[in-house]
């Protein structure tokens, strides 16, 4: 899934069917709780994302991260959340080139 021309990284459970296939759908990912950083991180970006996921659930928000500065505690966070949560980061490279 990308999002204008960058591919965005997406962290989810091992458990979840998703990561055995390296893919995730739009649907399966509105379905979860999602942790984004703050939108003045990259408003345009979270406000692209936020758009997007709505398609699939217009009542769509991401959950806010437990320490804005620390993918490993929000990762950390999500790994032990009660429910199936995703951690999504801005995009890092541009589709196509090595990041």
């Amino acid at each position: 899934m990308n999002l204008g021309e960058f591919e965005p990284d997406v962290w989810i459970p091992a458990s979840h069917p998703a990561a055995r296939r390296e893919t995730i759908s739009l649907g399966e990912l509105a379905r979860m709780d999602v942790i984004h950083g703050p939108p003045r991180g990259g408003a345009a970006t979270y406000g692209g994302w936020l758009a997007v996921l709505r398609t699939m659930d217009p009542r769509f928000e991401f959950t806010d991260p437990p320490l804005r500065n620390s993918l490993p505690i929000t990762l950390a966070f999500a790994a032990t959340a009660s429910r199936p949560t995703a951690v999504l980061t801005c995009p890092q490279h541009v589709i196509g080139r090595a990041g």
